[in-house]
C-alpha cells in the first residue's frame, strides 16, 4: 500500500538544494582547513549564508573540533523543532569527508576550558556561574538550578543568559530540548554539582526518570480503569490547526494526555521507553459519513484497536470530538507495519479524503501522512521565528 510521510519544509527540489548545498561544501574545504588553522582569511558567515540559506534561512550552524580530531559542522534549527526532520535530512546526505563530522545537534562540552570559553564567549563576561543542581519537575522533565554568588545575582539578564549557556554547552542540545523544563539562577543556599560531574550526574537523574515507565508498551498493558473525560471551549472557525477546535477528549491514559495537551513540548522519551510514536488520526466530519462503511468514530476506533493489538502494533490511547473534526489517538511501536494496517481499515472504509495522521512530536509539527494518496494537505499551526 502506497503511503508517504509529507513534509510542509520538504519540497520537491529539496534534495537538490542539499546536493547544491554539500557540492559547495566539499569545493571549499581546503579553503575551510585553511581558515580555522589561521593561514587565511575569509567571511564564513557570509559564505554560510549564500550557499545554506537556499535550503531554509532558520537552519542555524556551528563549526567546532570533531570528536575524533578534525573538525566538526551542526546544522541545528534551535528553536524551530519542526525543521529538525529537514536538518537530518541534510546531514544524511552528507558525504564522507576526511577529518569532517556532521551533526544535527550540538553536543555536550565535557572540557571546563570549552565550557568558559563558549560562556565568555557568548556572553561578553567571565563565566560567574558556580554548579548545578536539579529537581523533577512537571510533565516528567528536569528543572536545571544554575547557582550563581549574591553578587552575581545582581545582573539578572547576564546570570540568565550565562544559565542557559552553560546548561546547553554542559548537556548539549538533544538534552536541552527533550528534557529541561526550565533552568532558573539562584543563590547556592544548597548543595550543587560542580560543573566537571553535571552531565554524568543529569543523565542519571533521566535515566531514573526512565526508570519509572512503563516497561511494556501501551498496547500490552491497557488499564481496566474508567475512560477519563477532558472538556474544553474552543472558538467557532471555518477552520482549524491540528486539534484546536476540540471540545471534549477521553483518555485511558490521563497523565501522559494532560502532557499532551499542556506541555509546551511533548516529547515520547518522557513517556515511553519503548520508542512508542504518539500520533493522531485527525477527521473531517463536517460533511457527514454518508459514503463512508462506518457507522461513528468509535466503530473506527474499534476497528482500528483490533488489528493494532492483534498484531503487537500498538493501540488507541485516547479520541475526542472537535467542532468541525474527529479525532483518535495512538500509541505505535512498529510503525510503518501499524501506519500501512491503519490506512487499510480506513481506506477499505472509505473514510473521507480530508483524513490524515498527525504527531505530537514537536520535531513531526510539519510532517503528516495522509489517508489517501490525494488527500489535500491539512491546516498546520508552523510559525518561522
Amino acid at each position: 500500500m502506497a503511503w508517504e510521510i509529507k513534509n510542509q519544509y520538504y519540497g520537491n527540489n529539496t534534495k537538490l538544494l542539499i546536493d547544491d548545498w554539500w557540492k559547495a561544501f566539499e569545493e571549499k574545504i581546503t579553503d575551510l582547513d585553511l581558515l580555522f588553522s589561521g593561514e587565511k582569511e575569509w567571511d564564513l558567515p557570509a559564505w554560510m549564508h549564500e550557499n545554506l540559506n537556499p535550503i531554509n534561512a532558520e537552519l542555524m550552524w556551528e563549526f567546532g573540533p570533531g570528536l575524533k580530531g578534525g573538525h566538526r559542522l551542526v546544522i541545528t534549527p534551535e528553536n524551530s523543532f519542526f525543521l529538525r526532520p529537514l536538518a537530518n535530512q541534510i546531514v544524511s546526505q552528507a558525504p564522507t569527508i576526511n577529518n569532517w563530522e556532521f551533526y544535527t545537534y550540538r553536543l555536550p562540552t565535557q572540557d571546563l576550558d570549552d565550557v568558559r570559553s563558549a560562556i565568555e564567549g557568548r556572553s561578553n563576561a567571565k563565566n560567574l556561574a558556580l554548579g548545578i543542581s536539579f529537581k523533577r519537575d512537571n510533565f516528567n522533565t528536569v528543572g536545571i538550578f544554575v547557582h550563581f554568588d549574591k553578587q552575581s545575582l545582581i545582573d539578572k539578564d547576564l546570570v540568565d543568559q550565562q544559565a542557559f549557556i552553560l546548561t546547553e554547552t554542559l548537556l548539549g542540545e538533544k538534552y536541552l530540548d527533550k528534557w529541561v523544563g526550565f533552568i532558573e539562577p539562584i543563590e547556592p543556599t544548597e548543595p550543587y554539582v560542580p560543573l566537571e560531574q553535571v552531565y554524568v550526574e543529569f543523565e542519571e537523574f533521566v535515566n531514573g526518570i526512565r526508570a519509572e515507565l512503563p516497561k511494556q508498551p501501551l498496547y500490552a498493558d491497557i488499564p481496566e480503569s474508567d475512560w477519563a473525560i477532558l472538556l474544553s471551549d474552543p472558538e467557532e472557525q471555518t477552520d482549524y490547526c491540528e486539534r484546536d477546535d476540540m471540545f471534549v477528549a477521553k483518555t485511558r491514559y490521563q497523565p501522559l494526555m494532560k502532557a499532551i495537551s499542556e506541555m509546551p513540548m511533548f516529547f515520547p522519551e518522557r513517556y515511553s521507553r519503548n520508542n512508542e510514536i504518539f500520533c493522531y488520526l485527525k477527521m473531517d466530519g463536517s460533511e457527514g459519513l454518508d459514503e463512508e462503511k462506518f457507522a461513528d468514530k468509535k466503530e473506527i476506533e474499534n476497528a482500528l484497536d483490533a488489528v493494532l493489538i492483534e498484531n503487537k502494533l500498538g493501540c488507541a490511547i485516547g479520541g475526542g470530538t472537535g467542532l468541525r473534526y474527529s479525532y483518535i489517538d495512538f500509541a505505535l511501536t512498529d510503525f510503518k507495519k501499524a501506519i500501512t494496517e491503519i490506512l487499510a481499515v480506513l481506506r477499505k472504509g472509505n473514510l473521507t479524503k480530508r483524513s490524515w495522521i498527525l504527531f505530537f512530536d514537536p520535531y513531526a509539527k510539519a510532517q503528516w501522512i495522509g489517508v489517501w494518496e490525494n488527500s489535500p494537505t491539512p491546516l498546520l499551526n508552523i510559525e518561522m521565528d
